[in-house]
């Protein structure tokens, strides 16, 4: 399950990075 929680969590940076949005 928490690989599943990492994954999410690289994918919204990775979301980020694309829309340039700075958390």
């Amino acid at each position: 399950m928490q690989n599943g929680a990492s994954n999410r969590r690289i994918n919204r940076t990775y979301i980020d990075t694309l829309f340039g949005y700075e958390d």
